[in-house]
């Protein structure tokens, strides 16, 4: 049975996930079989209010503060945007104590995330539980309460003060209502306006620029799949024991699941051989090949010339200057309309 607010709405929550679990979430989540759904199998908390208010139909909304550490440096830079990373239809909550033969126990991650929390709010399945990649849901916060005007002043605060806000379950007052109603322009963007776009660099010398454009497109209402390299977190993974393997699986997954691919093409980039970049190229030409013309390529040339044996896929080039123009470029073909704006 549903369970439903003072409103007579269904629950709606909104909860926090640092940036560097992100990615084994994920991972944790994608399917072992072709074809299958790709969603958040679950959404682990040690707050007790996770259990005490999440029922079958309880939307949770999850959100993180994306941040980055540049190469060779201890230095930790934040975007100054709170992403949407998540929104679960929650089918019930388990714990240590659930019998292993539930059926809220059945897919192995939910087992996962109980080694690590009390409680996980298992997603329904299937079911509107989806992944986003880097987003900006900075206004609908604002508007649900959650966080201040001020809190996004100052980037070098951004991480502490909003950190502090999100750092509990929060309840959105009004229910799932309120909260879809925030989150729609969000959605309509990402879901059906295919508005994603997957980032291709080498992280060497091209890691911020690649983070700058995903930022930019990010306030402009696209949603950026770069995962792996630019969300932190491989020791994490290690510990997850998140195989190459699977991380292969995940960017498959991104470039499938994108409208766009940009990548940054340099010296390192052409020249690597069986390495990540060289795999994200062979993902996006095969995408291109299937797509029809309905997916979108484009490479940002940094002192190189393209091989037009190995760079087909990036059948719009440019060099490093030419970004204002591919952000142009990608509002003209992938133009909001004015209810999502």
């Amino acid at each position: 049975m549903t369970d439903h607010n003072a409103t007579g709405e269904p629950e709606a929550l909104i909860a926090y996930v640092t940036c560097d679990r992100i990615v084994p979430w994920k991972v944790l989540s994608l399917p072992s079989e072709e074809g299958a759904d790709f969603l958040p199998v679950g959404f682990g908390s040690g707050q007790c209010v996770l259990p005490k208010r999440a029922r079958k139909g309880t939307q949770l909304w999850v959100v993180t503060l994306p941040w980055y550490q540049l190469e060779d440096s201890k230095e930790i830079k934040a975007f100054p945007v709170v992403s949407l990373v998540a929104r679960l239809e929650i089918e019930g909550v388990c714990s240590k104590d659930t019998p292993r033969d539930s059926p809220l126990r059945r897919h192995p991650g939910v087992q996962t995330l109980l080694d690590t929390w009390d409680w996980v709010a298992v997603a329904s399945s299937p079911g509107p539980s989806r992944f986003f990649g880097l987003t900006n849901v900075n206004h609908e916060l604002e508007r649900l309460g959650i966080i201040e005007p001020g809190d996004l002043a100052r980037v070098d605060e951004l991480r502490k003060r909003v950190g502090m806000r999100l750092q509990s379950v929060r309840i959105v007052k009004g229910g799932a209502a309120a909260a879809e109603s925030e989150f729609t322009g969000g959605l309509e963007r990402i879901t059906r306006l295919n508005r994603q776009v997957f980032i291709s660099f080498k992280s060497d010398p091209h890691y911020e620029d690649a983070l700058n454009l995903a930022l930019r497109l990010s306030e402009l209402g696209f949603s950026c799949w770069l995962d792996t390299f630019a969300l932190p977190g491989f020791s994490t993974m290690r510990k997850a024991g998140v195989s190459e393997d699977r991380l292969r699986d995940l960017l498959l997954w991104g470039v499938r699941q994108s409208d766009v691919a940009v990548a940054f093409v340099g010296a390192e980039y052409a020249r690597e051989e069986d390495g990540w970049t060289e795999f994200e190229r062979e993902a996006i030409q095969s995408r291109m090949e299937s797509a029809a013309g309905d997916f979108f390529a484009h490479g940002i040339l940094d002192g190189v010339t393209p091989d037009k044996s190995r760079d087909a896929a990036f059948h719009e080039t440019g060099s490093m200057e030419s970004i204002d123009d591919l952000i142009e470029t990608l509002e003209g073909r992938f133009p909001l309309p004015s209810a999502a704006r």
